[in-house]
């Protein structure tokens, strides 16, 4: 990241504050974040909603994040770190309102506008900020850049493991509404850490214009074998040309495409883990406190995991961390058909965290290998959106699931299914034996 802003002009001094509002402003999203996402689902059931009807509450704050992300990806690479994070963090704060407002009010359809919002500006801040540190992991050698990622995580991990113990706190001292003014303060941080974000912390307009003029080569020598006159684009199309941009990176690069899909398997155990666990253990009994606390035992786990992160890719490579990952969040969904007791159930809680903490920094670092660094932006963004889109159709899909059998035997079909892709996976990428060491030494098989 130092030689990434230095050699954008920037002295010592100016490249530590950078890279300490980096720090600082993923931290205080990852924070608001995770404080909020488990009380949305615990608000909800408050109201008397069922889990079908909480699951598509949940799921609104990733509508946009789905029908925009590729715009909002070409837009990142336009706009920079700063302006970027700072839009998202006034999007934020905007819905943090929204939430008061339709706590004091009794109005759910204030409480689900502030979820869209949040899921907006969420596009924004995070695509960013991961952008800055997959093009930081990318100005170093591979193993220092496993470890520039693996360390950023271990910050974000941070916000993690405070977020769900604060959030729980925050609701049984004060109430909901409580919650939803600590969230807006902490946009309000956030905007205030992104002023002093540095600007160039993505690709150059250089490296992006060099992306794109080859892309646009490549596609007008493929229309002129076929005979067909070149298009000529226009300011209107530039929106719609983003989902073009953002499919052809999916369709000609397979080892990104791959990348995503992983991605979007993790993230799933992640977004029951925060939206569907809550309730479980809410019926089992436990105050708001304690459910914050058991979530605050995941991210333990990743505070724990996450350092380790950058030696575990080295060694192992990519597909075998991400095999383990799957068959270990697969076996924890499949123990809570035994109704384990309060102790049982944090070990389980523990492993579960420990499986996919390595999602961010194994995806942030397969995404950064794969793509070109003016398509960073639209790389991580197409991973954010490939998360919110998990997060609009599991919590539909798996709340129908438990509204007929149940949260307990929901969960342990999600495990069934879990099993049944890793073993999938597993045959269709085992490597040759002949690429066995590339595989572990770099990685790539992924």
């Amino acid at each position: 990241m130092s030689r990434l802003l230095a050699s954008n002009g920037g002295s010592k001094f100016s490249v530590g504050i950078g890279l300490l509002s980096i720090i600082a402003s993923s931290l205080t999203y990852m924070l608001a974040v995770q404080m909020v996402r488990p009380i949305m689902a615990l608000y909800f059931d408050s109201v008397g909603y069922t889990a079908l009807v909480i699951g598509i509450f949940v799921s609104l704050n990733a509508v946009i994040p789905i029908l925009f992300g590729m715009p909002i990806g070409s837009r990142i690479d336009r706009m920079g770190t700063r302006r970027a994070v700072i839009a998202g963090s006034v999007l934020c704060l905007i819905s943090g309102i929204s939430f008061i407002l339709g706590v004091k009010t009794h109005s759910i359809v204030l409480i689900l506008f502030g979820q869209v919002l949040n899921g907006f500006g969420g596009m924004f801040s995070w695509g960013a900020l991961q952008a800055a540190a997959s093009i930081a992991a990318n100005q170093s050698d591979e193993k220092r850049g496993n470890h520039i990622i693996s360390n950023f995580s271990f910050v974000n991990s941070m916000g993690q493991l405070a977020g769900p113990s604060v959030g729980g706190f925050l609701s049984d001292f004060g109430g909901y509404v409580f919650v939803f003014y600590v969230f807006t303060a902490l946009n309000l941080l956030g905007i205030l850490l992104a002023s002093v974000l540095p600007i160039g912390s993505f690709a150059r307009g250089r490296d992006r214009e060099e992306v794109q003029e080859n892309v646009q080569r490549s596609r007008e020598a493929s229309t002129k074998a076929q005979g067909k006159p070149s298009p000529s684009p226009s300011g209107k199309e530039s929106f719609w040309k983003s989902y073009i941009d953002g499919y052809s990176l999916m369709r000609r690069n397979k080892p990104f495409a791959v990348a995503i899909l992983l991605n979007g398997v993790l993230f799933m155990l992640i977004d029951v883990r925060t939206t569907f666990f809550p309730l479980f253990m809410s019926n089992t009994g436990l105050t708001h406190t304690e459910i914050g606390s058991m979530l605050s035992v995941s991210a333990l786990a990743a505070v724990i995991v996450r350092p380790m992160t950058g030696f575990l890719m080295n060694r192992l490579g990519h597909r075998r961390i991400m095999l383990i990952s799957i068959f270990s969040g697969a076996v924890c969904l499949l123990l809570l058909l035994v109704k384990p007791e309060y102790w049982l159930l944090a070990a389980i809680v523990f492993i579960w965290g420990a499986s996919t903490s390595v999602n961010q920094p194994v995806a942030l670092m397969m995404v950064s290998q794969t793509v070109e660094p003016g398509e960073r932006g639209m790389g991580m963004s197409l991973r954010t959106m490939s998360n919110r889109f998990v997060q609009l159709t599991n919590p539909v899909i798996f709340g129908a699931l438990t509204t007929l059998l149940g949260l307990r035997f929901g969960f342990g079909v999600l495990g069934v299914l879990l099993l049944a892709f890793g073993v999938v996976y597993q045959r269709q990428h085992r490597p040759c034996p002949s690429a066995v060491s590339d595989t572990s030494g770099t990685g790539k098989s992924a």
